[in-house]
């Protein structure tokens, strides 16, 4: 496993980077709430955009790794969605977002924010043959606790509960493969676990 680090920055301070576009394609208005994870209102995270208007949004408030909510109301009342996740590092401005469609699930979003959390946690991950406490022997694998440990050392996470859901992230998209019979869970553990090689976002960083 080859990867180039990218230098560490500081948490604080450090943007997630550039503006996203959102065009109301919709018959509708669009209300857009961004809280974080105390359910406070991020600055500028009250966005109401009107039928057939195209928004930018900055998104220099949000500090990549931190946890928010985002909260998507189409006033018909027909629609309503919500989501957490974990702010990217955005590397360029986001292309429009469609009100339509890209709104309806947040897939967009959640796919920035896989594409970044394989970025940053796979630098951490150290795959050899290992034995566990009760003495099985486990294959290229990594340990947890380990990577936890990584991921709190080099800030990617701020808190043992941050690094472990964005573990689960990782593990619930199948970049993560659990290598015991137990539940599907990334704990502050020692439990091994492998690395799905074939997966998308795996290949597009190695």
């Amino acid at each position: 496993w080859v990867l180039e680090k990218e230098p560490s920055s500081p948490r604080r301070g450090a943007d997630m980077g550039h503006t996203m576009t959102v065009l109301n394609d919709a018959d509708t208005w669009v209300d857009i709430s961004l809280t974080n994870r105390k359910g406070q209102m991020v600055q500028g995270g009250a966005i109401a955009i009107a039928p057939g208007v195209e928004m930018s949004i900055s998104l220099a408030d949000f500090v990549p790794g931190e946890m928010y909510r985002v909260c998507v109301t189409h006033r018909d009342g027909k629609e309503r969605i919500a989501a957490t996740f974990f702010a990217p590092r955005l590397t360029s401005n986001m292309e429009i977002v469609s009100a339509k469609t890209d709104l309806k699930d947040l897939r967009f979003l959640l796919d920035q924010e896989l594409q970044y959390l394989t970025r940053q946690v796979l630098m951490g991950v150290v795959l050899s043959d290992r034995d566990s406490p009760h003495g099985m022997r486990f294959e290229d694998v990594f340990i947890s606790n380990e990577l936890i440990a990584y991921m709190l050392l080099h800030r990617i996470a701020h808190c043992v509960e941050d690094a472990e859901g964005m573990g689960q992230r990782l593990l619930d998209a199948g970049v993560f493969e659990a290598a015991v019979d137990t539940p599907n869970s990334f704990r502050n553990h020692f439990i091994p676990f492998y690395v799905n090689e074939e997966h998308e976002s795996v290949r597009t960083v190695f």
